[in-house]
């Protein structure tokens, strides 16, 4: 969390199939908790056994919100 900059970084961590859809609400919260107080977030997707296997597809909807950022880390 950086302040001066309005800039939140959040990470998720992707351990099975099953945590995609409370990690995708999780998401969606907080684009609107944060993107409604002018706040630029970046999410950091933390998923060593590659179970999100669309990157771009799980993203889109994501960064389609001003301000919102995705990155993976594998």
């Amino acid at each position: 969390y950086v302040d001066a900059l309005n800039v939140l970084i959040e990470l998720k961590y992707v351990r099975k199939k099953g945590d995609l859809r409370q990690i995708t609400e999780d998401i969606g919260a907080d684009i609107t908790k944060y993107g409604d107080n002018n706040y630029r977030v970046h999410f950091v997707i933390y998923d060593p056994v590659h179970v999100v296997t669309d990157e771009t597809a799980f993203s889109a909807p994501i960064v389609a919100h001003q301000g919102m950022q995705v990155g993976f880390v594998r």
